[in-house]
């Protein structure tokens, strides 16, 4: 290819037709400028540039690729630039997917606790003896949290408010998620400094 400047830095000549989008780049950010020696992409890895440069390199990355490396011509320039766009997607595809597949998770764990809770309250409300050992107008106000013990059980604990106090629950749970029994306490008693608690079996 006559008269290519692929290589020079700033002293290279872009042709025109090399000015294309870069989704390698835009997805890879600093890899991409370590193995393009385009190392203004390390920016990237700054707090707020780490915003912009994936736009900035999107749109400069073959002009940045061409400047700072010694290509044939244009042609061998968008083949390399094209396996980093496939690239760059396979990694932006596996994150989207970690990221949901994430939050399908969290979602399912509080969906799971709002059951527990609403079952909770449900026995506690047709229980005579919970009123008089916590009082009433309760409700919970913290949601619990799920947890495998010994391969036989789950407990989930949560944290109730009544005109009495504060009180901890933990629900022990069999291997179907129901409750098989709850232990409600109250953490200290101002006056002997001892632990109350009360257990219920649905």
């Amino acid at each position: 290819m006559e008269n290519n400047t692929s290589g020079h830095g700033k002293f290279a000549e872009v042709p025109a037709n090399v000015n294309k989008w870069n989704w390698g780049a835009f997805w890879l950010t600093w890899i991409w400028g370590i193995f393009n020696k385009s190392y203004i992409a390390l920016l990237s890895l700054l707090p707020i540039l780490n915003f912009i440069m994936p736009f900035y390199l999107g749109f400069k990355g073959n002009e940045l690729a061409w400047r700072n490396n010694e290509w044939y011509d244009v042609e061998e320039l968008h083949k390399t630039q094209k396996k980093w766009s496939i690239a760059g997607w396979i990694f932006a595809l596996i994150v989207i997917a970690c990221i949901a597949g994430n939050e399908i998770i969290k979602y399912n764990e509080l969906k799971e606790s709002e059951r527990i809770k609403n079952e909770i309250l449900y026995i506690l409300n047709n229980n005579k003896k919970v009123e008089e050992f916590i009082g009433k107008d309760y409700d919970i106000i913290t949601q619990g949290y799920t947890m495998e013990i010994k391969n036989q059980y789950k407990a989930s604990g949560f944290v109730l408010k009544s005109s009495k106090g504060i009180f901890f629950l933990r629900c022990e749970l069999n291997r179907n998620n129901k409750i098989e029994s709850i232990r409600i306490s109250m953490p200290n008693d101002n006056k002997n400094k001892k632990s109350k608690s009360m257990d219920i079996y649905p």
